[in-house]
């Protein structure tokens, strides 16, 4: 059944001239019906950190503005699916409780159930909103971090850039940075003092993937190969 709604998924997105919140909408009511979703967010990481809204469906636009931009320090949904690199479930009622962080949201007031945050590394995210507890196996998960791949290359490919600009934030430092940001630099150094990827997870509190995609950022701003490499140049 998945492979059919990737496949499903894929041809509707050959379709030119496509809007993100028509994508959005064709995940909701086609791809992912069978989860009865009430509705889709979905959020890139800058470069400083942040999650960002960059599109949507079924979520007023006033509760996204109210929103904002979230930081990747506090104790949300959202976050925590970035930072362990796992899908996260948690139903309204035990919301708070869980996640603390989601208290000073409206989003506790609308319409929902279970709230499935999935992550899509290195891009950011998207959860959904929905009217009963899924049973996420593995080949759930698999599939809901295609759609993921799938909807992020698309937004990447089509519509970031003009919404980074929409937002005032400048395109060329928030998606290709030329220095390392902050995290990158405290990884960087760990990666001096001879940290492997796990024992580097373990210090700042993120998952050994995401460690592992931002050390393959370094080397790519770096110019460099590796981590042998970047030992070497330590050295000199």
């Amino acid at each position: 059944m998945y492979l059919t709604e990737v496949e499903k998924l894929a041809r509707f997105l050959m379709n030119p001239g496509l809007t993100l919140p028509e994508v959005c909408r064709f995940l909701v009511l086609e791809t992912l019906v069978s989860l009865k979703p009430t509705s889709l967010y979905a959020a890139a990481i800058t470069h400083e950190g942040n999650i960002v809204h960059v599109g949507s469906f079924g979520i007023p636009q006033e509760l996204i503005k109210a929103w904002g931009t979230s930081p990747l320090t506090i104790d949300v949904p959202l976050v925590k699916a970035v930072k362990s690199d796992e899908i996260i479930v948690v139903s309204k009622n035990q919301m708070v409780e869980k996640f603390p962080g989601m208290d000073q949201f409206d989003v506790l007031d609308t319409q929902w159930e279970v709230l499935l945050a999935c992550p899509v590394l290195p891009f950011g995210l998207f959860s959904l909103t929905l009217d009963v507890l899924p049973e996420v196996d593995l080949e759930m998960e698999l599939f809901l971090r295609a759609v993921g791949l799938i909807l992020a290359a698309n937004i990447e490919r089509t519509n970031l850039p003009a919404i980074f600009q929409k937002r005032n934030l400048d395109v060329r430092t928030s998606l290709e940075p030329k220095s390392l940001t902050e995290r990158q630099q405290v990884i960087k150094s760990l990666m001096e003092k001879g940290f492997t990827n796990p024992a580097i997870a373990a210090e700042i509190g993120y998952s050994e993937s995401l460690v592992r995609q931002e050390t393959m950022a370094i080397y790519s701003l770096l110019d460099i190969s590796g981590r042998k490499e970047l030992l070497e140049g330590k050295k000199k």
